[in-house]
C-alpha cells in the first residue's frame, strides 16, 4: 500500500503467461458484489483547462527556453511539493493539485499528468528506503517507495560512448542518501499502485467487495505483479472463498516461491481451515527468509513471552526495534521481557523509548503507568 511494494524478478515469459492464463480460469468478480464507479486511468491523469494552461504558460515561457525541458518540469514541481509524504492520500493529478499534497504515488502521477502535455519521457523506480509498517482496521500494510525521472529529451549521446543511463532528473519530496535504486517499474504496473492503494484503503474500512472491484482493476493492468495478487487473495479470503485464495498463493509462489508476504497470508489461510502442520512448515520458511515485518516478529516474540520463555522473547522483540525502530511497541515488548528477567532499570529505559514513539492517548496513560511503577525500584 502507500506507495508500492517490493515486486521481484519475473519467472520466464512463457511460464509468466502460463501464470496468468491459469489465474483468469480461477478468477471471479462475481463474490464482490455490484461494482462501483472506478475511474480510467486516463481520467486519473486528467488536468483541469485552467491548471494545464498554467503549465503551458510556466512551460513555454520565451524566458524559460534556455533552460532544459526536464528542468522546466522539474522547477514547476518543486513549487507543488510541500504537503507529499509517505502518509498522504493516494489521488488523481487534479485532486492532488486541489488539496496539495498526497503520497509519493500521487506525485508521480502529478509529473506523469504534466509530462504528457509535453510530451517528455518518464520512468519509475522502486526507492529502496527504509519500508513504513501500519496495521489498521486489522490489515497489516506496508509501504516503500517509488520515483519517476524525466529524461532530457534534447541529450544525443556522443558516438563511441557507452551511457549507464541519459540523462535525467529524478522527482522525489523524499531523498536520503540511506537509499538505494530498486528495480524500474513499468508504466502498467505503476498505475495498478493507484488502484492496489485504493483496494487497501477500502480494506481497512472494511468494504470487502468494493476493494476487490479495485483490486481486480489493478490486476489487469499488471497480472504478474505479486502485490496485486496478494491482495487479492486476502479480499478473496475475507470474503470466504478460501478455494480461490489458495490458488492464487500458489500461483503466486511460482512466481516467486520466497515472496514472504504470501507465505505469511498463505499460512494465514491455512491456519484459519485448521490446517497447522501445513502452516507450520510455511512458518519456519518465514524465519530463515528473515521476515522483515515487525508485526510478524512481534508475535513470535508475544508468543515467546506467554510461553514464559523471556529470554528468546527479549531476542525477538530486539528484532522487532531492528526492523521498525520509529514503532513503539518493539521497545514496550523488549520493556515487558526485560522485567521478566528482572533487569527494571532497562525496562525503564525501554518503556521511556517506547512512550517517545507512542501515537494514541490510552496507549500513552498505559506506558506512564508502568514507568510510575518502575520509579518505586
Amino acid at each position: 500500500m502507500g506507495c508500492t511494494s517490493t515486486i521481484p524478478s519475473s519467472p520466464h515469459k512463457n511460464e509468466q503467461q502460463r501464470i496468468v492464463i491459469a489465474l483468469e480460469s480461477i478468477l471471479s468478480t462475481d463474490v464482490f458484489g455490484e461494482k462501483p464507479a472506478i475511474p480510467s486511468t486516463e481520467s486519473i491523469l486528467a488536468l483541469s483547462e485552467q491548471h494545464r494552461s498554467s503549465f503551458l504558460s510556466y512551460y513555454n515561457d520565451p524566458a524559460a527556453a534556455s533552460i532544459k525541458p526536464n528542468l522546466r518540469l522539474y522547477r514547476f514541481l518543486e513549487n507543488q511539493l510541500e504537503q507529499f509524504n509517505y502518509l498522504g492520500d493516494t489521488l488523481s493529478a487534479q485532486s492532488s493539485l486541489q488539496i496539495g499534497g498526497g503520497n509519493c504515488i500521487t506525485l508521480a502521477i502529478l509529473t506523469t499528468a504534466y509530462a504528457n502535455l509535453v510530451g517528455l519521457e518518464l520512468s519509475y523506480r522502486e526507492s529502496q528506503s527504509v519500508p513504513i509498517f501500519n496495521q489498521e482496521g486489522g490489515f497489516e500494510t506496508l509501504s516503500t517507495h517509488v520515483t519517476t525521472r524525466i529524461y532530457d529529451p534534447t541529450f544525443v549521446p556522443e558516438e563511441g560512448t557507452v551511457y549507464l543511463e541519459r540523462p535525467s532528473i529524478e522527482v522525489d519530496y523524499f531523498p536520503s542518501r540511506g537509499d538505494w535504486r530498486g528495480k524500474k517499474v513499468s508504466n502498467n504496473r505503476f498505475l495498478s499502485m493507484y488502484y492496489r492503494n485504493i483496494a487497501t484503503e477500502l480494506l481497512q474500512k472494511n468494504e470487502i467487495g468494493k476493494a476487490g472491484w479495485w483490486i481486480y482493476e489493478a490486476y489487469l493492468l499488471a497480472p504478474e505483479d505479486i502485490s496485486n495478487l496478494n491482495t487479492l487473495a486476502v479480499i478473496y479470503r475475507h470474503l470466504n472463498e478460501h478455494s480461490i485464495a489458495e490458488n492464487i498463493y500458489k500461483l503466486a509462489m511460482e512466481i516467486d516461491e520466497n515472496d514472504i508476504h504470501i507465505i505469511h497470508n498463505y499460512r494465514v489461510l491455512l491456519i484459519s481451515e485448521g490446517r497447522l502442520e501445513e502452516a507450520k512448515i510455511l512458518e519456519d520458511k518465514l524465519l530463515t527468509l528473515d521476515d522483515p515485518s515487525p508485526f510478524r516478529w512481534y508475535e513470535v516474540a508475544t508468543d515467546a513471552f506467554n510461553a514464559d520463555n523471556y529470554a528468546r522473547a527479549y531476542r525477538f522483540f530486539n528484532r522487532v526495534i531492528e526492523k521498525a525502530p520509529y514503532l513503539h511497541f518493539g521497545y514496550a515488548g523488549k520493556a515487558r521481557a526485560a522485567m521478566a528477567l528482572n533487569r527494571p532499570s532497562e525496562a525503564e529505559k525501554l518503556f521511556q523509548m517506547a512512550l517517545e514513539r507512542v501515537w494514541d492517548d490510552s496507549t500513552e496513560q498505559l506506558y506512564r503507568a508502568k514507568l510510575s511503577i518502575l520509579e518505586t525500584y
